[in-house]
């Protein structure tokens, strides 16, 4: 029992029955099993710890109480998180163990301990599987009183109707557990501490970060805006040639060029915070649809406003010396080139 961390030895089924039917008192519940480890041959041969499983046996004297142990129906397996993650199965999936095929019923959360690489079927097909009929190594006295009687009272009074066997408690007393709770408690306050530190630090992080690109994007904008505008002043010097000589001053030349770079900037930025918008929707569909996350989270009139006005005025800063150096142009020598 304690090297393999199961029962080696078997009792028949009966058992079970027969100390439902005993008048026993230190025990709520009874739980007949079978547990073995195995190699799951369709698996690589993986080692996991095979349980077969079914309804708690009623206690005869005592009224009818709501099981708290539900057993694994026929064609039907339960999985530890372990073998879960690692075999990458999930519930509806079909599987077959030792040449049986069975639906994946349930996964369990992770519970650091063997029950993660734990394998729960119907107690009748894992006696059939292990070659154990009839057979059990193991009767789990679940919510049994021991906080009143302890371990030794229990085990004379299951030793009246079951001499030969052996009572082990398996699981810790009602101090330990509170022990381990607390220390469980102060772990996940000092983790939730630390994870509150990490997420500000991350934020401050992302922030900065924010902030160089937004920056590095302005000054990379404003020098594209004054390229185009460079080009559209160099490919247009006829017609500011024309202009000039026709009598339009370089006041107006500057103004009908700076007028251009601002309605350039202000459709840029318009299409922008829509392109934007529709791309966090569409990334974030399943937040949106699920209600977890709003469009109003999403949408800043505030925000629209501000792009929407400095926008414009970047492309106007960027567009200012292209449209100085259309205004200074002699349009003698432009016509004169053209």
């Amino acid at each position: 029992l304690y090297s393999n961390n199961y029962a080696s030895k078997f009792m028949p089924e009966s058992y079970a029955s027969k100390l439902a039917e005993s008048e026993i008192v230190t025990i709520n519940h009874l739980l007949p099993t079978v547990e073995q480890r195995i190699r799951w041959p369709e698996r690589n041969n993986r080692i996991v710890f095979l349980v077969g499983i079914r309804g708690q046996v009623p206690i005869m004297h005592r009224q009818p109480q709501k099981p708290i142990a539900q057993k694994v129906p026929l064609g039907q397996i339960v999985l530890g998180s372990e073998i879960a993650m690692v075999e990458n199965l999930k519930v509806g999936d079909k599987v077959t163990l030792k040449g049986e095929k069975f639906t994946v019923s349930q996964v369990h959360n992770p519970r650091g301990n063997k029950d993660d690489i734990t394998i729960w079927i119907h107690l009748a097909t894992a006696q059939r599987m292990l070659k154990k009929e009839g057979l059990i190594n193991a009767i789990w006295a679940i919510e049994c009183g021991c906080a009143l009687a302890d371990l030794p009272k229990v085990t004379q009074e299951i030793a009246v109707y079951l001499p030969d066997t052996q009572v082990i408690e398996k699981f810790t007393k009602a101090q330990a557990r509170a022990n381990m709770r607390m220390e469980a408690a102060k772990l996940a306050e000092q983790t939730l501490k630390q994870e509150k530190i990490h997420r500000k630090h991350l934020g401050n992080r992302r922030r900065v970060l924010a902030a160089s690109v937004i920056s590095a994007s302005v000054v990379a904008g404003g020098i594209w805006i004054a390229f185009l505008s460079l080009i559209n002043v160099w490919d247009r010097r006829s017609e500011i040639g024309i202009l000039r000589a026709v009598g339009v001053g370089s006041g107006q030349i500057i103004k009908l060029f700076l007028f251009k770079s601002i309605i350039v900037g202000l459709l840029g930025s318009m299409l922008g915070c829509l392109i934007g918008f529709l791309g966090v929707m569409e990334i974030n569909a399943f937040a949106v649809k699920s209600g977890s996350l709003s469009s109003t989270q999403i949408f800043s009139w505030r925000l629209v406003l501000l792009i929407v006005v400095c926008v414009p005025a970047l492309a106007a800063v960027a567009g200012w010396l292209p449209a100085f150096m259309a205004a200074g142009q002699d349009p003698a020598e432009t016509l004169r080139e053209d």
